[in-house]
Formats: structure tokens, C-alpha cells, sequence
């Protein structure tokens, strides 16, 4: 259980820490990428739709958190 709950938080950190221009919706679904000057970014972009490295997709939830899907 412990080791989810820091699992989780450092999933969300790491969204967190991104860069994204746009105000996120409750229940959607993002995906993570790394750009290619490596900088990570968050987009609805879904990874089939492009070239992109992908990192993982996240839902944003009521609690305003990035849970890993």
C-alpha cells in the first residue's frame, strides 16, 4: 500500500512538472512525452496519432491529481 501511494505521488510530481498550455478537464485523459530537446510535455495527443517519444498516459482527477493509467 505504502509503496503505491509513493509510486503514485512521484507520477504526479512528475506531471506536475511539465509543460502544458492548457487547463486540464476532470476525468480526461493526457499523454507524456519527451520532446525532442528532451524537455517533457503533456498533451491529448494519443501516442498512436504521432512520433513521438511517449512516456505514459494520466487521467486528472476531482483531486486535482495525475493518476497513471
Amino acid at each position: 500500500e505504502y509503496d503505491n501511494l509513493v509510486e503514485e505521488d512521484k507520477w504526479n510530481d512528475l506531471v506536475y512538472q511539465t509543460t502544458f498550455s492548457f487547463e486540464p478537464v476532470i476525468n480526461k485523459i493526457y499523454h507524456l512525452y519527451y520532446s525532442n530537446n528532451r524537455n517533457i510535455f503533456l498533451s491529448l495527443i494519443e501516442p498512436h496519432e504521432w512520433n513521438k517519444e511517449y512516456i505514459g498516459s494520466f487521467r486528472y482527477n476531482h483531486d486535482n491529481k495525475w493518476i497513471k493509467i
